[in-house]
């Protein structure tokens, strides 16, 4: 897995743990580009934000950029989280671990597109 992994943090069960990520508005900012840079869409971010009118977002607004977490699926005794070590979009986070996007996204409660792609430092749930 190359430098994929930095360590592996914690085992056991993480249902409680928020994934979702939040986004500072900046000068010059559209919700449509907000949407389009974190590969959701306008109603996700209008739903998760309580946003009535996609023109009414401010300077320094704080913006939920992905769905909020959902619980790990009961099925799992345990999970490891891992701690990014690079950049990667989803789908190549995928490949490196040999798992599938959707089992990446329902493990971490998700709605993300393949293409979305996450910081050094992210934490990400995966199966043991």
């Amino acid at each position: 897995m190359n430098t994929l992994l930095l360590v592996i943090l914690l085992c056991g069960v993480m249902g409680s743990m928020s994934m979702a990520e939040v986004y500072t508005v900046q000068s010059g900012d559209s919700l449509g580009g907000i949407a389009t840079q974190h590969g959701v869409t306008v109603k996700q971010l209008q739903e998760w934000n309580k946003i009535q009118n996609a023109n009414a977002i401010y300077v320094g607004q704080k913006i939920k950029v992905s769905a909020p977490a959902r619980p790990a699926p009961e099925n799992l005794d345990r999970v490891k989280v891992i701690r990014l070590k690079e950049r990667l979009s989803l789908l190549d986070l995928a490949t490196e671990l040999n798992m599938s996007v959707s089992d990446l996204r329902e493990l971490n409660g998700w709605n993300y597109s393949e293409g979305v792609v996450f910081d050094i430092g992210s934490l990400i749930r995966i199966n043991p």
